[in-house]
């Protein structure tokens, strides 16, 4: 679990609450403590893909009582100069976290890949 400081108050509706974190998360999008949160191995696209660190913010959805999604779109790059590869695209991806004691827990799952896995 990653935690992130609020500073909002948030309503009793579920839909006006997740439109105030959606623009809450726009703001801050590129906050240093935000940063790692946001950011996922993307080894899978390629292991030359690195994350720019620029966000996307697309939406919050509520999905019971202070639960939330976040959709959004992490900018990345591949260069590769042997394969003349310079590619820049964004990835789609959500993550799913709850408001807390005004901090927002995000649920952060460790998926990076382990070169000692493959063995």
């Amino acid at each position: 679990m990653h935690t992130f400081p609020l500073t909002l108050t948030l309503t009793e509706s579920p839909t006006d609450s997740a439109l105030a974190l959606q623009h809450y998360l726009q703001r801050h999008r590129h906050a240093p403590a935000l940063i790692p949160v946001l950011n996922t191995d993307l080894t899978f696209i390629s292991p030359h893909a690195r994350s720019t660190n620029d966000f996307v913010i697309s939406r919050v959805e509520p999905l019971r009582d202070n639960t939330f999604v976040l959709y959004y779109q992490i900018h990345y790059f591949i260069f590769n100069l042997c394969q003349d590869m310079n590619i820049e695209d964004s990835y789609a991806t959500s993550i799913t976290f709850a408001v807390k004691d005004g901090e927002l827990v995000f649920d952060v799952i460790n998926n990076e890949r382990d070169t000692v896995d493959e063995f």
